[in-house]
Formats: C-alpha cells, sequence, structure tokens
C-alpha cells in the first residue's frame, strides 16, 4: 500500500496557545502571528485581516518562532469570517544562526569568510606590532616619552603572568 505526498499524509501537531506567538517578517515589515499548527513541511499561522491584504507574495517571508528563523513561502490562505486570515506556510530553510561554541580566544581572532586569518588581518597586526615596538626603542621611544611606559608595562605584565606560574 503506497502513500501519496498530499498535504493529508502529514501529520499536524497543534500550538499550545501560551507558547504560539510568533513574528513574520515580510520586507522591512514585522507582524505579530499566531502559530495554529506545525508539520515536517510547515507552519499554519493566523495573521490579523489588515496585514493580510499588505502581503506581497513572492518576497521571502520570515518567521521568527520558538527560538528559530525559518525562510518560509506561503502555499494557500483562508479568510476567515473572524477578521482573521489562516495562512499555509512552507518550510524552505533555517536561517537560525549556529551558537558560537569556543574557547575565549577564538573570538577574538578576527576571522575571514571561511573560517580562516586573511592576509590583510595579519598585515595590520604586523605594522601595529612593529610600531609598538618602535614607540618602546629608547632612541625614538625616548624622544616621544613612550619607551619607559611601555617598558614598564611589560615588565609589570611579565612579573604578573609569572607569578600565577
Amino acid at each position: 500500500m503506497s502513500q501519496s505526498n498530499t498535504r493529508e499524509s502529514f501529520y499536524r501537531c497543534p500550538i499550545a496557545a501560551d507558547c504560539a506567538d510568533a513574528r513574520l517578517k515580510i520586507g522591512w515589515r514585522h507582524q505579530k502571528v499566531t502559530v495554529q499548527d506545525s508539520s515536517i513541511d510547515g507552519y499554519t499561522v493566523l495573521v490579523p485581516a489588515r496585514f493580510a491584504r499588505r502581503l506581497k507574495v513572492g518576497e521571502p517571508w520570515i518567521l521568527e518562532f520558538d527560538g528559530l528563523r525559518t525562510e518560509a513561502h506561503a502555499e494557500w490562505f483562508y479568510h476567515g469570517h473572524d477578521g482573521t486570515t489562516q495562512i499555509g506556510l512552507r518550510r524552505m530553510r533555517d536561517l537560525t544562526p549556529v551558537p558560537h561554541i569556543g574557547s575565549w580566544y577564538t573570538g577574538l581572532m578576527p576571522t575571514g569568510s571561511h573560517g580562516s586569518m586573511t592576509d590583510s588581518t595579519v598585515a595590520y597586526a604586523g605594522v601595529t606590532i612593529l610600531l609598538f615596538l618602535a614607540m618602546a626603542m629608547p632612541g625614538l621611544g625616548d624622544q616621544l616619552g613612550t619607551a619607559s611606559r611601555i617598558q614598564w608595562a611589560a615588565s609589570s605584565l611579565y612579573f604578573t603572568v609569572m607569578s600565577f606560574l
């Protein structure tokens, strides 16, 4: 016995009223909506009729519900007699940001689009270190008045670290 892939073949899970609040973002507009039920392929939401008149089908819609951000597309509309519009949304892709897991110093390292340090970041760090070292040198640093302060800060930092080891 085969099962067809119609809308009726998916189980729809009703959402309790106390946790059904969500936000629907269409373009620059945000609207509070109520999620009625959820299934493996999407959601059914209720929106006020005055907002439903301004909906533009074809633009990307983002549903923020239960800590998730989901890109969704409207499949069907039903205008109720009570002044609300019921919309069937198909889940397209998950846009929820991945939580950052790592140690404290990985957040301080600037990364490129592929997760590695870029050449410009390394060059900037190198130039900054060279300028710092130049201001700490006895000749130029004495003329600028920075050599004694930088040397004092470096020795204080060194002794503080060594006292903990």
